[in-house]
């Protein structure tokens, strides 16, 4: 049988295909009973990728392969409490304005909030 988190891993993996947004996964919540959902996440986080995109690489003046995981925390009240880089690669600015911007990022409010990952990959035409 499979564990709940697992689960809502391969539910998202399944919202993440049919949105068309490839370099999107979420982690398992901290926990199976936590109240935001994984699809309450990818709604939000679809559209401020682009806008991040937008900030933290095309605006850039390293326009450099860059990658970085970001691994956050929401609160109860739908705000980004914390935010850590993991698996970085290219310049330091970008991956720093992408933490930046995943912070300033806001969620449905909820009974738990709950631990998220997301990847950002800029590449180059």
């Amino acid at each position: 049988m499979m564990r709940p988190a697992a689960r809502k891993l391969l539910t998202v993996a399944a919202l993440v295909g049919a949105a068309g947004a490839a370099s999107a996964a979420v982690a398992p919540p901290a926990t199976a009973d936590e109240s935001l959902t994984p699809k309450e996440v990818l709604a939000v986080m679809v559209k401020r990728r682009v806008e991040i995109r937008k900030l933290c690489w095309e605006d850039s003046k390293q326009k450099a392969d860059a990658s970085v995981r970001v691994d956050f925390v929401v609160a109860q009240t739908g705000v980004v409490t914390e935010a850590t880089p993991r698996e970085v690669s290219g310049p330091p600015s970008i991956s720093e304005c992408v933490v930046a911007e995943v912070k300033r990022t806001t969620f449905p409010t909820s009974e738990k909030g709950g631990r998220f990952r997301w990847p950002f990959i800029f590449k180059g035409p």
